[in-house]
């Protein structure tokens, strides 16, 4: 616990509480606003052993929920194990996907996984979402997310949005959308 500003007493705030890592850069879109100048892999991404140790870490440090982004994680070889390595080690962990690779396998496999949740990004209505990540990627990532409502149960499921001056006009038939997903 950290202290108080007279040094003696805490303060009632302990860390880390959530630890967010992006695991690959490796991504199957190629996205106007990307943040991690997604594509290919890095060849200095962290080794799946490295992210073993680093759950370990995690795991002494009091379990903060460990947040798994990229690029495309689903993309990431040793996902599942590494996803595995935090449920076995009881840390809380949650993924953030363009949810274009989740099928009826995938999602069976993260349900068995026990993630805390699991967000799939979409960025507008078709239209504005296809403008940001291509032709297409709308109706994939639609599916994506109904494959989740129908085989996972024990993740809560989310939708991200980044909100632009192109999609912001969006937003109400977004949340009906979230809603009716």
């Amino acid at each position: 616990m950290f202290k108080g500003s007279d040094g003696i007493g805490p303060i009632g705030l302990e860390f880390p509480r959530r630890v967010s890592i992006n695991i690959t850069r490796k991504c199957n879109l190629s996205c106007a606003h990307c943040l991690s100048s997604s594509g290919i892999a890095d060849p200095d991404e962290l080794t799946t052993e490295e992210l073993f140790g680093l759950i370990d870490q995690l795991k002494e440090a009091g379990k903060p929920t460990l947040a798994i982004g990229g690029g495309e994680p689903l993309m990431r070889k040793g996902i599942f194990e590494i996803l595995a390595h935090a449920r076995q080690n009881n840390v809380p962990t949650s993924m953030v996907t363009n949810g274009i690779l989740l099928n009826e396998r995938i999602a069976e496999k993260l349900n068995a996984l026990e993630l805390t949740s699991i967000t799939v990004s979409i960025d507008g209505l078709e239209k504005n979402h296809e403008l940001v990540r291509g032709k297409g990627s709308f109706e994939k990532t639609i599916r994506g997310i109904e494959t989740l409502r129908r085989r996972v149960s024990t993740a809560k499921l989310n939708m991200r949005v980044t909100v632009n001056t192109k999609n912001v006009a969006d937003c109400l038939q977004l949340i009906r959308l979230a809603e009716e997903l």
